[in-house]
């Protein structure tokens, strides 16, 4: 998904800011789909991070009671 962002989103949202395209590329084809993928990719990291911390604790409890 990141390389997808940087790859493809990333190009049409310069390419249409160079154009000076405010409807098309700029902003319903480029930074839409940026902004959409950031926010998938940071959902995925709080995901991740919670699961990490809940494993944790897992173990800390199964240590406490060894």
């Amino acid at each position: 998904m990141f390389s997808e962002m940087c790859e493809q989103h990333n190009l049409k949202h310069f390419k249409g800011l160079a154009h000076v395209n405010p409807g098309g590329f700029t902003y319903s084809d480029g930074w839409a789909k940026l902004i959409r993928s950031l926010a998938r990719i940071q959902d995925a990291n709080t995901t991740l991070r919670e699961k990490a911390a809940m494993l944790e604790r897992i173990r800390a409890l199964e240590e406490a009671q060894k």
